[in-house]
């Protein structure tokens, strides 16, 4: 049995198994449908020059519990599979630079040198029919998923590829209704200009928190759709056929994730024209016609939307409005003094003058895809703020998701440039449970260290980091959870472990903090056992910036 309306996608996958003597199983893939698997642990290298392609990609696996990384072009990819290992990687296939055919045969040949071992490859591609069709088997790529993909797409090839990740999804709740499969791409011919499968499968991500993506995507496409527009304006002023191919699958390629399906399919024909050697007349005006309505369209309410909270929009609208500022907590040497460094910590109070606990919308914020924003506000704003003083460095904090994206350095330098903070003073902390895995953290890490940026491996004890990871990660600054602290008095296990750590981390060169100390008993134990710098109520709650003292001497 094949739903309509029918999708490529399937009717590939029935007819391999037909070749291979199998039976379509449908049982199987109705069951797939109903319930999504999840495969925690996996990893998966996405590549696509296209911004608003990668998100969705990620979204959708990040729906499945996979860990997901980005490259955007085919020389990122490569260098990306130098580095790390992966389960899986999907490689677009039309990129700039090199192109992930081109990338793929490069992945080969270094893995033949070099004897590392064989990735998993697969095209994620647009192109359905032609030589450029089959281009992936040239390449060694493994396989091919076509756009645009559904989660059924997607969870089939990890079934396939990372099957020992795979765990059973919490059940659903019942319902008396059957439950449409959600899906990136089939078509409705009642729709003129949006897919509606797509639209409810970009929906239903906003319903799960996910209302920041969702607009963010839009706004991407927003940006993006019409610059790919001009180049395949040029392209056909020149009688470029080639380009205008190039330039064609490129919109077509962003549109198919989008939803976007009237231009998809307008560009589907110009990019199938156009490697035939045909320009057809009157093409070029049609595209760029859906194109200013697909856009007026996504302006409007036209486009099928969810009622959610906009978490992200409501973080904007709080900054806007002086919601949200900086406390700094100081850290003082063994001495009891200020030590020149401080940990700025942010603050949101409602207009009514309520406040709202870090531990809540910090996790709100990371659940909607929004956390970003309150990353960049306050790396913004401790800039201006401790840039006044030069006598002070400053640490902030970086989420988990954010920190193992490959362009986080990127964020933290342009922040310095366009505050004139001088980077050296500046030192991001991130939580040991966000870097478990160590291909996935070294990246960023030795990024930051590359601009001078200190960073600090905060809550050390809580999760799980081994010491393989402190040996092989360049951390700056190590600091001990405040649990072993709030028990180093009468556990001797407790007292037993925080020497050892304080001895570990001087041997590797690190600044050793305590944070959480309460007691001047728990002080003096620590300022004994060689710890560097203390933080905590005991000399200081975290204050306004105007209000910390002045500094005396740097911490030995």
């Amino acid at each position: 049995l094949l739903g309509a309306p029918l999708r490529r996608a399937d009717l590939i996958h029935a007819l391999t198994r037909m070749h291979a003597g199998e039976a379509p199983a449908p049982e199987e893939e109705a069951a797939g449908r109903r319930q999504e698997a999840c495969f925690p642990g996996a990893r998966v290298l996405v590549v696509d020059d296209s911004e608003v392609n990668r998100e969705v990609a990620a979204q959708a696996l990040e729906r499945m519990g996979v860990d997901v990384a980005f490259a955007e072009d085919g020389l990122e990819a490569v260098e990306a599979l130098r580095e790390g290992v992966f389960d899986l990687v999907l490689m677009d296939g039309s990129m700039p630079k090199l192109d992930g055919f081109q990338a793929t045969v490069r992945i080969r040949e270094e893995e033949q040198a070099s004897g590392r071992p064989r990735a998993t490859i697969l095209a994620l591609t647009a192109h359905v029919i032609g030589t450029a069709a089959e281009a992936w088997r040239e390449a060694g790529m493994d396989g091919v998923i076509h756009k645009p993909f559904t989660m059924q797409d997607l969870s089939r090839a990890l079934q396939t590829h990372c099957g020992q990740y795979r765990a059973e999804p919490p059940p659903r709740a019942a319902s008396s209704a059957p439950e449409a499969e959600p899906r990136m791409g089939a078509a409705a011919p009642e729709d003129t200009l949006f897919d509606p499968a797509v639209r409810e499968d970009l929906a239903k991500m906003a319903s799960a928190g996910k209302a920041d993506f969702v607009a963010r995507i839009q706004s991407l496409y927003a940006e993006h759709a019409p610059d790919r527009m001009a180049d395949l304006a040029a392209a056909w002023n020149d009688s470029d056929a080639e380009q205008v191919a190039r330039a064609a699958h490129a919109l077509k390629s962003m549109s198919l994730s989008l939803g976007a399906r009237a231009v998809a399919e307008a560009t589907s024909a110009i990019e199938a024209s156009a490697r035939a050697g045909v320009l057809t007349p009157g093409a070029l005006e049609r595209v760029d016609g859906l194109l200013n309505d697909t856009l007026s369209a996504l302006r409007s309410s036209a486009v099928p939307a969810v009622a959610v909270q906009d978490v992200g929009e409501t973080l904007r609208l709080a900054i806007e409005n002086g919601e949200l500022d900086l406390a700094y907590q100081p850290m003082m040497n063994r001495a009891g003094e200020f030590a020149g460094k401080v940990e700025a910590l942010a603050r949101w109070t409602r207009a009514d003058g309520s406040p709202r606990h870090p531990d809540e919308f910090v996790a709100e914020l990371e659940a909607a895809g929004a956390v970003e924003r309150l990353t960049d506000f306050v790396l913004d704003r401790a800039m201006q703020v401790v840039g006044t003083r030069p006598d002070i460095k400053v640490s902030i904090n970086a989420s988990a998701g954010e920190f193992q994206r490959r362009d986080f350095a990127s964020r933290v330098r342009a922040a310095g440039l366009r505050n004139g903070f001088p980077l050296d003073r500046l030192e991001v902390e991130v939580t040991e449970t966000a870097i478990l895995d160590i291909d996935m953290a070294r990246p960023t890490i030795d990024s930051l260290n590359e601009l001078g940026v200190g960073v600090a491996l905060d809550d050390f004890g809580s999760g799980y980091t081994s010491l393989h990871a402190l040996r092989e990660l360049r951390f700056s600054t190590l600091k001990i959870d405040r649990s072993f602290v709030e028990r180093c008095l009468d556990d001797t296990a407790s007292a037993a472990i925080i020497h050892a750590v304080i001895s570990v981390g001087r041997s590797l060169g690190m600044q050793v903090v305590c944070e959480g100390v309460e007691t001047e008993e728990q002080s003096k134990f620590l300022r004994t056992a060689g710890v560097h710098m203390i933080q905590g109520y005991i000399y200081s709650r975290p204050l306004p910036f105007a209000d910390l003292p002045s500094t005396q001497v740097e911490a030995a």
